[in-house]
């Protein structure tokens, strides 16, 4: 996906009409190198068309502020992300369903659910109704 050459679309392009006695090429020119993008009609003296991006590169950054350089960077934070939720998911339910810890008023499986408190006490949690 990355640096690959962009062909716009006619509803995408901005048109320029250059100032008398200069094609496209030379008044859009300078700009073009500058800003990149492409011109569709060089030769055109009348209605540039000009398309902001040539390549697939400057419409990420400009747009998402991604760079293709860092794709695998990239890819590494989303994994540790989603290890780091999967993980957490089980780790909730090993903690709150398998040790019967679940509050009874969010759950109520049970009405002999065995809640410990801090101080090492436990107290048994009766069926709210």
């Amino acid at each position: 996906m990355g640096r690959q050459l962009i062909n716009c679309a006619s509803q995408e392009l901005v048109s320029v009409d250059p100032p008398g006695g200069l094609n496209c090429s030379s008044f859009m020119g300078p700009f073009t190198s500058f800003a990149g993008g492409y011109i569709t009609n060089p030769a055109a003296t009348v209605g540039c068309l000009y398309c902001p991006f040539r390549t697939t590169d400057q419409f990420m950054f400009t747009s998402f502020h991604v760079e293709y350089s860092h794709r695998w960077r990239n890819l590494g934070i989303l994994m540790g992300v989603v290890v780091f939720n999967v993980r957490s998911f089980f780790d909730f339910l090993s903690n709150s369903l398998i040790q019967n810890r679940f509050y009874v008023g969010i759950c109520d499986i049970h009405a002999d659910i065995f809640i410990p408190y801090p101080e090492g006490k436990i107290v048994q949690a009766t069926k709210i109704e």
